[in-house]
């Protein structure tokens, strides 16, 4: 368990230095959940359809600390000539942090919409109230439970999340459905601001904890999600086109015909009622054969259900009851014949 107190600290005296400096115009809207504005702004010409630019998200699972440090990275280099339009910074679930766990009775990630008295299920309406239904672009930052041989978004497939992702980083990998929820156990942060006619991506910077390479990855998402909103948010208030497509680029076709780093589920396994031992080393995007022993459950052996790239392998050591819906995904890279059916999706 990662002793989250010193990050806290950190937070804390980050955004207590940005109320502090009159260069910042900043604004407390729910606990751990700062606007954070320039204090002088341009003269618009029209409204923008949010008034949050651009959100940036941190531990919405408890024990995925990493995106805490990267957004504490980020606000403690942020000066004000480098803030051109309303952002917001948002710390999920705190409480469960500091406890070391993913959650503490509900997944915050999947309590959006949801109804009930559970702790993460008041915090996600509270979210949802106060910054996410009024975000235009959301990057919701998580960590990996196994290891993950590299960083990847995963989002529901739209035109505009997908340009938006490709803006931040054009060559990552992506993980992306369409067609149905991502989780039978409820509706995640990006599909919530989805659905409230914004944009939402998640990224997942690798195995939760704290290394180097994912932090700097983490700061440089960010720095660019800011930078692509903000332009997004100024073309908005000046009557210019803010979908994220460039004209000046290549279209929409050809960006995502081109696109060889594009990957969708080929299997999603039901986690099983019997006892289930999956085999050790499974990690994110490791390379699997159909028909391959991966574990045991209930003694006999369990072998993959497709080729392609195991994701998301459950090994559920914290004994999770209810256990977790599902014990593994495999993942396929994106047909051409299914690129043509995401380009007519509206």
């Amino acid at each position: 368990m990662i002793d989250v107190t010193p990050a806290l600290k950190e937070w804390k005296l980050q955004t207590e230095r940005l109320r502090s400096d009159s260069g910042f115009a900043i604004k407390e809207l729910c606990a751990d959940a700062f606007l954070i504005a320039p204090v002088k702004s341009e003269k618009s010409k029209s409204s923008p359809s949010k008034s949050i630019a651009c959100t940036i998200m941190a531990i919405t699972h408890g024990d995925e600390v990493g995106g805490l440090w990267a957004l504490n990275t980020f606000l403690a280099n942020l000066q004000p000539d480098t803030i051109t339009a309303p952002i917001a910074v948002i710390l999920g679930n705190v409480a469960a942090s500091k406890a070391g766990r993913r959650y503490l009775e509900k997944d915050l990630n999947r309590s959006f919409s949801a109804k009930g008295d559970f702790s993460e299920i008041k915090r996600a309406q509270e979210l949802a109230d106060h910054v996410l239904s009024q975000t235009a672009f959301l990057l919701d930052i998580h960590q990996t439970i196994e290891p993950a041989r590299e960083p990847f978004f995963i989002f529901p497939f739209e035109k505009n999340a997908y340009l938006w992702a490709r803006t931040i980083d054009s060559k990552m990998a992506m993980v992306t459905h369409w067609g149905a929820a991502f989780s039978k156990d409820g509706m995640c942060t990006d599909a919530f601001v989805n659905s409230q006619g914004g944009v939402g991506l998640t990224v997942e910077l690798g195995q939760a904890g704290i290394e180097l390479k994912q932090l700097t990855k983490g700061v440089e998402l960010i720095r660019a999600a800011v930078a692509s909103a903000s332009k997004t948010y100024h073309n908005q208030i000046n009557n210019q086109n803010s979908n994220q497509e460039d004209p000046s680029l290549k279209s929409f076709d050809e960006i995502l015909k081109a696109d060889r780093k594009i990957y969708t589920w080929a299997h999603t396994e039901p986690y099983p009622s019997a006892p289930v031992q999956l085999r050790d080393g499974l990690f994110n995007f490791l390379e699997v054969k159909h028909g391959e022993s991966i574990g045991k459950v209930g003694g006999r052996e369990l072998n993959c259900g497709a080729d392609g790239w195991l994701m998301f392998p459950k090994y559920n050591r914290q004994n999770l009851q209810p256990p977790p819906a599902e014990l593994y995904r495999v993942l396929k890279q994106v047909t051409d014949a299914e690129k043509s059916q995401l380009l007519n999706l509206k």
